[in-house]
């Protein structure tokens, strides 16, 4: 005999508590390992469908030595078979007496609301996120290297880093910044301030840094929550393209250009932000980077132009290897972003 149960998933309100642990945990910087937690308290499934049955199991008549006028159910007690009606009128009755052989499962936050249904599977795709957005003083601008920590730890290293650097709240166009030894505590980042390399004519031209003024490197990380386990609840909205092209710069040519292609995604006014290294390491050679208009095709064009702080021959190919995404914020967010990078426009 067999007993379906099926409970309707639109009838079922989850629990206060439920529903504070969940907003609570995606409220924070690492949502996927909160979430974890709090479903290790309440239950990772939930049953929409529950299937119960009692078995009668037959004697095997070629088995001569038992009595094969007995059958035994699932709990392990002999039924004469001719008490069989009466068994099944009052086995219903024998809670105890049913085993669950089937359950139909939906993941537990399918109970939710939908607003927090959708901040969950956000998580669990693949999609690169701008995971983190921070400004970092340096110790010692006139160094050109610094160590920099992240607050936990994250899982893996597999992410982009995107920044500038800015003086008293003011962008430096002619510093390069290069990031490396990325790993899940932290990465570094080295810095060359081109107007150091350049010749004044008077000591009154000399460039010096005052180390009374702010410098501030302000990076992002880019990568998918799920892998990275790292999410500022503060850039969730932002939606994000990015890519990696590689160009060889001629060094009879001046000023050259590529296509990026980026989909229908791409829209004017976009934010488009460069991180751009160069093989090998230039000495005294600025290359300056340009976004070119935005198309109706979803492309632009980057241009890289040689700027010489020295006047020297540029004798040698380089190997500009550009990575770029684009990311597509709210106006009322988009201010704090623009610096970053450059607006599409036509």
């Amino acid at each position: 005999e067999q007993l379906s149960i099926e409970i309707n998933i639109q009838a079922l309100k989850p629990t206060r508590n439920l529903k504070l642990a969940i907003q609570t945990a995606l409220e924070s910087n690492t949502p996927i390992e909160n979430l974890k937690l709090v479903l290790q308290e309440f239950g990772n499934f939930f049953p929409t469908k529950i299937i119960l049955e009692n078995l009668l199991v037959n004697w095997k008549e070629n088995i001569q030595q038992f009595d094969s006028s007995y059958m035994i159910e699932m709990g392990g007690d002999p039924i004469d078979l001719s008490q069989i009606p009466e068994w099944l009128e009052n086995i219903s009755n024998q809670h105890s007496e049913w085993h669950i052989i089937k359950r139909v499962v939906i993941p537990l936050y399918k109970i939710l609301d939908k607003n927090q249904q959708r901040d969950i599977e956000n998580l669990l795709i693949n999609k690169d996120y701008v995971l983190m957005k921070e400004n970092t003083p340096f110790f010692n601008y006139s160094t050109g290297y610094q160590r920099i920590l992240f607050d936990s730890q994250l899982k893996s290293n597999n992410y982009q880093l995107f920044g500038i650097v800015t003086c008293n709240g003011e962008k430096l166009e002619n510093v390069y910044v290069r990031f490396s030894l990325k790993t899940v505590y932290g990465f570094s980042v080295s810095w060359h301030d081109f107007r150091q390399d350049y010749i004044p004519v008077n000591d009154s031209d000399r460039i010096t840094f005052d180390s009374s003024q702010t410098y501030i490197l302000q990076w992002i990380i880019i990568g998918c929550p799920s892998e990275i386990g790292y999410f500022d609840p503060t850039t969730r909205n932002i939606s994000v393209k990015s890519g990696v092209k590689e160009l060889k710069l001629k060094h009879d040519m001046t000023t050259q250009s590529t296509p990026i292609e980026v989909g229908k995604s791409l829209f004017q006014k976009n934010i488009v932000i460069l991180d751009v290294e160069y093989t090998p390491l230039p000495t005294y050679l600025f290359f300056k980077t340009k976004i070119g208009e935005w198309k109706e095709d979803g492309s632009f064009e980057i241009q890289i132009q040689e700027e010489n702080s020295k006047p020297i021959a540029m004798d040698d190919d380089y190997i500009a290897k550009i990575r770029w995404c684009v990311l597509k914020i709210d106006d009322p967010q988009k201010r704090t972003w623009e610096h970053l990078g450059e607006l599409l426009l036509n």
